[in-house]
């Protein structure tokens, strides 16, 4: 018998690497002669970017640099003072030799220890952690039709959301930003950062047009009284992707990691300093989804002949939410009596520990790391630090089991207010983007062909036959049963659902 059998290609995206490492951190420093002599460490601060990450040959290779930030008080005046120091690193982890996916990675500090050896040399010691994930576009294929006399199948359109391209673009930002008037002019910079983060994506035809926002901080000590001082921006990002195969009803997922940042004070024609060049090196980061309907077979068998077939189990994603929006994180901090009294600078370092469904609601939960830097009640420099757990959620449309996130969470900005003698009320504002894949499986038919040995006995069989059925049975498995036509079944007894709802005597007829 001939069987015309129709095969198509799905597109399964899946985790097929996923590791966490650590990056130890060991190195040591002098002050360059302009930096003066340390009294006393108040904080080393490193913060970890990713340059470049590659899979090949069985071994994955990310190249990164850890910007060391040690503030200190010197010995002269006690003043607050700061040295960046970029520390680089390369880590390189077996794989499997096939491993060919997109990398991503994302670095985090768990832990960093300074010691001032001398009054100009530093001595580090920490470690890093970085949370690899691989992802590649696989193919598989499925039986979603076969075409041929007395063939009965059981299927239905899925809806999946199917990744059909990814790309990585990186963005330069250059800006000057100039003080405000009231604001007195710089003796030198003591803290810098930037963070990113995408707010909108529009896709047209093959082109993703990405825009969003870098917030960047910038902590200096005046030249006039020697205070601190603290001036913000928001730089605009715009850039235009191409990404072959999009168009207007896939959905992208993003991520924005500033690689770098230099900052530098600018003297103007007067002598004095009050503007501050930014420039920052932003890598944008794409993964393209489109969501379709795929045509899946569960069963299948002829009236005329026996079907072998063979079954297999796929997995499948669609896109259950998509997040991107402002969450503000508040606390009231009682701050130790014998720490900060007086709060000059606050910022706020943040990261996700925990992401979990319950219900229809996705829960991210993390710590915003807050970092004050002032004096205390003796007007000497002070600093403190105290995390700050926060939890986020989300409605969803659906309830899901299983799912897949790796949501985003940027501090973009914050404020503080000193209530009351040693209390503070803390306001955070954390950027939110993630999108959340339902993950199901489906055991299908991913091959068939005629089975000439299984020739039908129907021909030998009464041409009606009555079959009591009880309620919740299904007449696909009735059909099967009688190897008669489904279709018949429900025509000849006027059913309409193809599961019973309640107990009946049916009609069974011969084909």
């Amino acid at each position: 018998m001939d069987f015309r059998v129709t095969e198509q290609d799905i597109a399964v995206t899946g985790p097929i690497f996923s590791e966490t490492v650590e990056q130890a951190i060991d190195t040591d420093f002098t002050l360059p002669d302009y930096c003066p002599d340390i009294s006393r460490i108040l904080k080393c601060r490193v913060t970890p970017r990713i340059n470049s990450s590659s899979a090949t040959g069985g071994m994955i290779t990310i190249e990164g640099t850890a910007y060391i930030c040690l503030i200190y008080a010197d010995e002269e005046r006690g003043d607050i003072n700061s040295f960046e120091y970029p520390w680089s690193f390369t880590k390189t982890v077996e794989t499997d030799p096939d491993l060919d996916g997109a990398v991503r990675v994302r670095a985090k500090t768990e832990f960093v220890n300074c010691r001032a050896v001398s009054s100009r040399r530093v001595d580090i010691h920490g470690a890093m952690s970085l949370d690899i994930k691989v992802r590649k576009k696989c193919q598989r294929q499925i039986i979603c039709d076969i075409d041929a006399e007395g063939v009965q199948m059981l299927r239905e359109n899925v809806s999946v959301t199917s990744q059909i391209g990814d790309a990585e673009k990186y963005v330069m930002i250059n800006d000057d930003m100039t003080l405000p008037e009231n604001e007195p002019s710089i003796r030198t910079i003591i803290r810098s950062d930037a963070n990113a983060a995408v707010t909108d994506c529009k896709i047209v035809s093959n082109k993703a047009v990405i825009k969003g926002d870098l917030a960047v901080s910038i902590l200096y000590s005046s030249d006039v009284d020697r205070a601190l001082h603290v001036v913000e921006n928001v730089l605009p990002i715009s850039q235009i992707v191409d990404i072959e195969g999009i168009n207007e009803d896939c959905c992208c997922v993003i991520d924005a990691d500033v690689i770098t940042l230099d900052v530098k004070p600018r003297t103007g024609m007067n002598g004095e300093t009050r503007a501050i060049s930014v420039s920052a090196k932003v890598l944008v980061s794409i993964a393209a989804y489109c969501s379709t309907e795929v045509p899946v077979m569960y069963d299948v068998y002829c009236t005329k002949c026996g079907v072998n077939s063979t079954k297999d189990t796929v997995t499948f994603e669609r896109l259950a939410g998509e997040i991107r929006e402002s969450f503000e994180c508040g606390k009231r901090i009682e701050l130790p009596s014998d720490s900060i009294a007086t709060v000059h600078d606050m910022w706020c370092d943040s990261s996700v520990d925990s992401v979990r469904c319950e219900g229809k609601k996705l829960i991210i939960g993390g710590k915003v790391i807050i970092c004050m830097l002032g004096e205390d009640a003796g007007g000497s420099a002070a600093y403190f630090e105290r995390p700050v757990d926060y939890e986020y959620s989300h409605d969803l449309d659906c309830q899901i089991e299983e799912y897949r996130c790796s949501p985003s969470v940027v501090s973009l900005a914050s404020s503080y207010n000193m209530t009351s003698p040693g209390s503070v009320e803390v306001k955070v504002e954390l950027s939110i983007s993630a999108e959340v894949f339902e993950i199901f499986r489906k055991n299908v038919i991913v091959s068939a062909e005629a089975d000439e040995s299984g020739e039908s006995s129907n021909a030998s069989r009464a041409a009606l036959i009555i079959y009591y059925a009880e309620a919740g049975e299904k007449l696909w498995d009735i059909a099967k049963f009688y190897n008669t036509s489904i279709e018949e079944v429900m025509s000849l007894n006027g059913i309409g659902d193809e599961v019973l709802s309640e107990n009946a005597m049916l009609l069974i007829p011969s084909v």
